[in-house]
């Protein structure tokens, strides 16, 4: 494992990205799922795929998680690395109908 590898990198947000959080609103336990997903990013952001299309976008994507108190919408955050420092949140989304690959059939 390198040097860079055992490190987080800084996590910077475009206006964009705060903007779209802030509209998800409060579904509980939401943030622990954000802080999981901002620590893989931080981590190894290498990773995640680079969108196709694009030479330097990638996503991070969590699965619909339905639990006695609630459900956990599917997240989806885009980011790309700015240097080897640093990574730039581009944007949030989530979806909480269930993908088409997640219907358990009932």
């Amino acid at each position: 494992m390198s040097k860079r590898d055992s490190e987080h990198r800084a996590l910077e947000h475009d206006a964009l990205y705060d903007g779209q959080l802030a509209k998800i609103g409060d579904i509980k336990r939401i943030d622990e799922v954000i802080r999981c997903v901002h620590g893989a990013i931080a981590t190894n952001p290498e990773a995640f795929p680079i969108v196709p299309g694009t030479e330097r976008l990638r996503v991070a994507k969590t699965r619909r998680f339905a639990w006695d108190e609630g459900v956990l919408p599917h997240l989806v955050i885009w980011f790309s690395i700015k240097d080897e420092n640093t990574v730039r949140l581009r944007a949030v989304d989530i979806e909480c109908e269930p993908a088409e690959d997640e219907w358990d059939g009932e």
